[in-house]
């Protein structure tokens, strides 16, 4: 599948010009409400590696209160599903490269975004916001912060979602590239089965329960 990628070779400012005109206007929409209710918002960096399992746990809690949770594929950090993250995430917290991003409302996480850093490459590997609070669209909010501030990492010269570049997601793209994930298995049986167990474990969100469309995708 194809996946979207952003340079930081330039100003975020010349990024953010060539931007839809709708995406914009949401931006400035969306950060004049919460001026206009007096709520003050921050974008956080949860990078210590001691630190890291709790900014897990509450990332799942945002999962688990929307539509994944619903459907039962939420990240859990007391099932395997948040287990993996916290495993996965240590190593590259050991080297600085490790981050989970948070979008707080006076305090209140409402959208978070765990990360990872490979070489020059910032890749984006999951998003979950508070779909109660739609209303000041935090994901969306989330996603600007991070894009701004990843443009004056030194070390980063791509941004890159991991997944499936939605139409939602590729407001911010500048370029797509295709993506391929390769399983190898011994005997063709084990492959089989496999595939089986995914079909059966794949459930389909319902339309009604999407992330209203000015969101990143999460």
């Amino acid at each position: 599948y194809e996946t979207l990628q952003i340079p930081t070779d330039r100003p975020f400012e010349e990024y953010w010009r060539e931007r839809s005109k709708n995406l914009k206007r949401n931006i400035i929409k969306k950060t004049n409400r919460l001026a206009q209710q007096g709520i003050a918002h921050q974008l956080v960096e949860v990078h210590e590696r001691a630190d890291l399992p709790r900014a897990v746990e509450v990332y799942g809690i945002l999962e688990q209160r929307g539509w994944k949770g619903e459907i039962g594929t939420a990240v859990d950090l007391h099932h395997p599903s948040g287990q993996f993250y916290v495993e996965m995430l240590d190593p590259f917290a050991a080297q600085g490269r490790a981050v989970i991003f948070q979008l707080q409302f006076d305090g209140e996480v409402v959208a978070s975004a765990i990360t990872i850093r490979g070489g020059d490459m910032l890749i984006i590997l999951k998003i979950a916001y508070a779909e109660e609070m739609s209303d000041y669209s935090p994901g969306l909010l989330m996603m600007y912060e991070l894009h701004q501030r990843a443009f004056l990492m030194p070390d980063v010269k791509v941004i890159e979602y991991y997944g499936a570049a939605t139409p939602r997601a590729q407001q911010w793209a500048v370029r797509l590239r295709q993506l391929y994930h390769i399983n190898c298995y011994r005997h063709a049986v084990f492959c089989k089965g496999v595939n089986m167990l995914r079909a059966l474990r794949r459930p389909a969100p319902p339309a009604a329960d999407k992330p209203e469309s000015d969101e990143a995708d999460a």
